[in-house]
């Protein structure tokens, strides 16, 4: 039973910081797009911006996926 609450623990902290990796940038993306469009900065300077955001993002989320990954192969490893 312990086992399993720590599974679901471990689940919904993925869950929760995943979410907040993806949604964060898109938010700053969004909300960078407008403040560049308000100041006439061209278009290949934003997707340039987009894709340094989407770079980042990718990056962070094999990091955090391989630390959990460490931290599911830790928990199935210990005794009961």
């Amino acid at each position: 039973m312990a086992r399993d609450s720590a599974y679901a623990r471990l689940a919904f902290k993925i869950l929760g910081e995943m979410s907040a990796i993806i949604l964060l940038p898109a938010l700053l993306a969004l909300a960078g797009a407008r403040v560049l469009a308000a100041q006439n900065v061209s278009r290949s300077v934003q997707l340039g911006l987009c894709a340094i955001a989407f770079a980042l993002t990718a990056v962070l989320l094999v990091r955090r996926a391989r630390s959990y990954g460490r931290e599911f192969e830790r928990m199935t490893k210990e005794p009961l």
